[in-house]
């Protein structure tokens, strides 16, 4: 099933003025945020765009479909040049030609806008069509949302919303259930008698990470780096039951030492650090809801509701109380010398 990352929609007040909201009430505005974003949805398109460098802007093609409802789909297409060759006849006679040409190409992703009142989340498919991740998609529609809502007197942010996690359930996660195996694994050890305001572990040290403590002190550097490469016909298995490695992610738990976890598919990953929130939606709940096909309830006599919607629900109970990327600030300890 397709894995989508869940965004929270935020609105902010903007103090760009123009002559098409020079006398709109900014305060009212702010106030109906919701509804007057929910207009933009209104249409089967609408205009998305990202600035490039020298000004000028991509467009991506789109389809909206929604129904009785403050839940839009929106299918978002890329624009990538594909390289085709084809052979031609020699009109002189012997090998054909190889003749190259480019044409384009328009992969998609789905997005998924709930607009109903409490929620104001959003979800989008992480796909290959956009780099296999979702923020690239994230960027081009806060761009896109915050350029429609100036006239509005408003801006909009897409924030992640960040799962807690733990280190032996998450890489078991991703090791066995998403196939993605451990590259490296590297342990990062501060000086306490280099680094100022150090922060000493909530846990005792283990008789391994005293060892390379003692040495890193002894040896008079900053800090030392510790790092297991994995063997490609051989991969790195993070087991609670090995001793040294629990010991190791023990102290670490404290955040005072750093261990990152790489994985072939996914970047660095720090021991119990907050990631982003996926959910895999049910199979058929896009289709029916392009449909229009409702689930319907025995128990009722009027329709139920849509998969896709009763989905939302779900993803909106299970992160209503996680914080999103904005919240989570990680400053990195002062190193400099004491």
């Amino acid at each position: 099933m397709a894995q989508y990352a869940i965004y929270k929609i935020k609105f902010l007040k903007s103090n760009e003025q123009n002559l098409e909201n020079w006398n709109l009430d900014g305060d009212k505005a702010f106030a109906e945020a919701r509804e007057r974003f929910a207009k933009l949805f209104q249409g089967h398109e609408l205009k998305i765009f990202r600035t490039k460098n020298d000004g000028t802007a991509d467009v991506y093609p789109n389809y909206i479909w929604h129904w009785a409802t403050d839940v839009y789909l929106i299918r978002l297409n890329n624009r990538q040049l594909m390289k085709l060759v084809q052979l031609k006849e020699n009109p002189q006679g012997g090998a054909p030609k190889c003749v190259e040409s480019k044409i384009e190409s328009n992969p998609f992703c789905y997005v998924i806008v709930d607009l109903r009142p409490d929620r104001c989340q959003l979800a989008i498919e992480k796909s290959t069509a956009w780099k296999s991740d979702p923020d690239v998609v994230r960027n081009v529609l806060e761009e896109t949302f915050t350029f429609k809502m100036k006239e509005q007197k408003l801006e909009v942010e897409l924030d992640a919303k960040m799962q807690p996690t733990k280190i032996w359930e998450y890489c078991r996660h991703r090791v066995y259930d998403l196939q993605d195996p451990i590259t490296r694994i590297t342990l990062e050890l501060d000086n306490p008698d280099k680094i100022k305001q150090y922060i000493a572990p909530n846990e005792a040290m283990g008789q391994k990470v005293q060892t390379m403590m003692d040495f890193v002190r002894n040896s008079k550097a900053v800090r030392a780096l510790f790092t297991l490469y994995a063997d490609q016909n051989d991969p790195i298995e993070m087991d609670e039951k090995v001793e040294d490695m629990a010991e190791i992610v023990g102290v670490c738990s404290s955040n005072a030492y750093h261990l990152t976890i790489h994985f072939k598919k996914m970047k660095a990953y720090r021991c119990d650090e907050k990631v982003k929130a996926f959910f895999p939606v049910p199979k058929g709940a896009i289709e029916s809801f392009q449909q229009g096909n409702k689930v319907l309830d025995e128990n009722k006599k009027e329709d139920g509701e849509f998969a896709l919607v009763q989905w939302l629900d779900y993803v909106y109970d299970e992160t209503k109380n996680f914080e999103d990327a904005a919240q989570i600030h990680r400053p990195r300890k002062n190193r400099r010398k004491k």
